[in-house]
């Protein structure tokens, strides 16, 4: 039974009052106020994703209950999920490097399904190649030891990375190792070899898969500790990258603390930026997260809506994080009690899920939201819905007043959930693990509307709105058909690539793919340049691309979109070029290329040549635009 004080949801419509508002003793009366007709800020980008160990798919014999919760999957809709491969200690790669070093075979059958089985429910898996497999493992060694043979170890992950590349199913990224750093110099947890062997072995093993998969996003690190970690270590590990031209995507590190990311991820944007911009496109991957430490995470069992939103307090701040471009909440399940979206017994949905289920439902595109002394959030609005997410860390409840203006719907439906310990949240004893509705109105004018209702102690508050009569649907991050992975229903996106001129800056782009769209803005800068690119294959015949404008631009503003078609022997098979602005960046191979317009509400129509097989690069972005200004190109087929 749902408690009463969380039914009162009053909607007042002009001067109207429906029924009185009435409050609990205890409560805080705070006032919201949204503009949806005022698009601001950073935008809310997916970039909340999964991180699930090993032994947490089915591998100890409960298979039964990872295969129930992977149906979770669908409505959580991450982008991919961190999986580590474990060679050397019986997980996924248990049956890799089998044979012999001069004839190795590895397996792959058990691991195919579950992979198709992610892509199936919505997301796609981010690779981590650890441990070292006992074939190839030192004489002395164990699971934690650098190879015997590092042109074993290469042609291992080459075949690892072809098998995959060969079937068409793209991955998020391919990481070299996990925690090399973690333990004391007695005490190795992860990783016993030394630093220039750890670079060595990120040499061959990208080395390996670059040349399996040349699009494949590679990174490294992995680090348990930044803030312990030599600084200098890290720029061995640059200038080797730099000295031997290795590739580089990404630098991961993992976070379990309330606020230690914070400044590790201020550490490693100096870092990169201390070499100008030869690491300019490397991206950040926060690839184990959690707000809560691991020794101390069973301390939620009973309050497990406490961790949820002090999860939103930290997405809040990683919004504002551009450079940091996946973050794995860890885990989706077999961690722990405390740790755990998902059960690891009965496949029970736990409020974490539940907090990161309503982000990733919202529309991506951030409008006007003033908050309280007490209620912090954002609010966002597309073509198809508009979103207000609420969330408190104060320890009493809040009657919350929002006021809904420029919503750009004539007509309504306003959907209300709750996370907080009376919903939502199974752990501290609520009847169910569902997502709690707590009120719904129906078919109501969405001009001059409100909200009224209660925001539970330290909990979250969602507020759904959708065109009256509307189905609720979004297109699936992922799709399988037949054998084909399509992003948002529409292509394969097997990269994305970043650009970071200030990683002091909020500047950002990204091409989101459940909505299958693209986004640059300028953030904090007034001039400058942010873009982006993708990489698409299994192209439908036309792309129809819609670009739209955000913000003030300034008079000297530029923006561009460039695409290129290369078919499967590299032959550049047909380019289309549209700017904004004179003299705008210049994508490599367009020079003196003619270019059309791009223009707000101006459609473009990308013809696929018939009968091309091979990839679509798209890169766009602006310049010199204003702060707070940003391009949008929504992408259909």
């Amino acid at each position: 039974m749902v408690n009463k004080r969380r039914l009162i949801a009053l909607l007042l419509v002009g001067l109207m009052i429906i029924s009185p508002i009435s409050t609990v003793k205890g409560e805080v009366k705070s006032s919201v106020r949204v503009d949806f007709s005022k698009h601001t800020g950073t935008p809310l980008l997916k970039r909340q994703n999964t991180f699930s160990v090993s032994y947490s798919f089915g591998l100890g014999g409960d298979s039964a209950t990872f295969m129930k919760s992977s149906q979770f999957l669908t409505e959580l809709r991450s982008e991919n999920m961190r999986v580590d491969f474990s060679m050397g200690t019986g997980g996924l790669g248990k049956y890799f490097a089998q044979g012999s070093i001069k004839k190795m075979k590895n397996q792959y059958t058990a691991l195919d399904v579950l992979l198709k089985q992610l892509y199936k429910k919505g997301t796609q898996p981010y690779y981590e190649y650890g441990y070292m497999p006992p074939l190839l493992q030192p004489d002395d060694g164990d699971f934690r030891s650098p190879p015997r043979d590092y042109d074993a170890w290469q042609r291992l992950c080459y075949d690892i990375a072809k098998h995959y590349a060969d079937k068409g199913w793209p991955a998020a990224a391919h990481e070299i190792w996990n925690e090399p750093d973690l333990g004391d110099p007695n005490n190795k947890v992860f990783y016993n070899g030394t630093w220039d062997e750890y670079i060595k072995m990120y040499e061959y093993g990208v080395n390996g898969i670059r040349a399996a998969n040349p699009d494949a996003t590679v990174g490294g690190l992995s680090l348990a500790f930044v803030q312990y970690f030599d600084q200098n270590d890290i720029r061995k590990f640059l200038n080797h990258v730099d000295a031997k031209d290795l590739p580089l995507d990404f630098l991961s590190y993992h976070n379990y603390s309330t606020t230690r990311y914070l400044n590790e991820t201020k550490t490693m944007n100096a870092i990169l930026s201390s070499y100008g911009d030869r690491f300019a496109n490397v991206a950040l991957h926060l690839n184990e997260f959690h707000v809560v430490d691991t020794a101390g995470a069973t301390t939620y069992k009973s309050s497990c809506a406490d961790s949820a939103s002090l999860a939103m307090e930290a997405i809040t701040r990683l919004v504002e994080m551009p450079t940091v471009t996946s973050v794995n909440w860890a885990t989706w399940r077999c961690e722990g009690t405390g740790l755990n979206m998902v059960g690891n017994d009965k496949a029970e949905r736990y409020a974490l899920f539940h907090a990161l289920r309503v982000y990733n439902d919202m529309p991506i595109d951030r409008v006007e939201f003033n908050g309280a002394k007490y209620v912090q959030g954002f609010a966002s609005a597309d073509e198809q819905s508009a979103g207000v997410l609420m969330y408190t860390r104060a320890v009493k409840d809040q009657t919350v007043t929002v006021d809904l203006a420029g919503l750009p719907f004539d007509r309504v439906d306003v959907r209300a959930y709750a996370i907080d310990k009376q919903h939502s949240s199974i752990l501290d004893g609520c009847e169910t693990d569902e997502l709690e509705m707590i009120s719904e109105m129906k078919d109501v004018p969405a001009d001059s509307l409100t909200w009224v209702g209660t925001l539970g102690a330290r909990g979250i508050l969602y507020l759904k709105i959708t065109p009256a009569g509307q189905e609720e649907y979004q297109k699936a991050v992922w799709s399988v058909d037949r054998d084909t992975v399509l992003a948002g229903e529409t292509a394969t996106v097997t990269r994305k690539e970043y650009y970071f001129e200030d990683r002091s800056s909020t500047s950002f782009s990204e091409f989101d793919l459940g909505t299958f769209s693209a986004w640059a803005g300028m953030g904090n800068r007034e001039k400058g340049m942010a873009k982006g690119a993708v990489l698409l294959e299994n192209i439908p015949a036309h792309l129809n691309v819609n670009p739209i404008f955000y913000g003030d631009w300034q008079a000297d503003a530029k923006a561009f979109l460039y695409a290129q078609y290369t078919d499967k022997d590299g032959k550049i098979v047909k380019k289309q070029a549209f700017r904004l602005g004179d003299d705008p960046w210049i994508a490599e191979g367009f020079d003196g290329f003619a270019a059309d317009t791009l223009a707000a509400g101006q459609k473009i129509v990308l013809d696929t040549p018939e009968g091309f097989e091979g990839t679509l690069k798209l890169t766009w972005g602006l310049q010199d635009a204003g702060m707070d200004t940003s391009l949008k190109l929504r992408i259909e087929k």
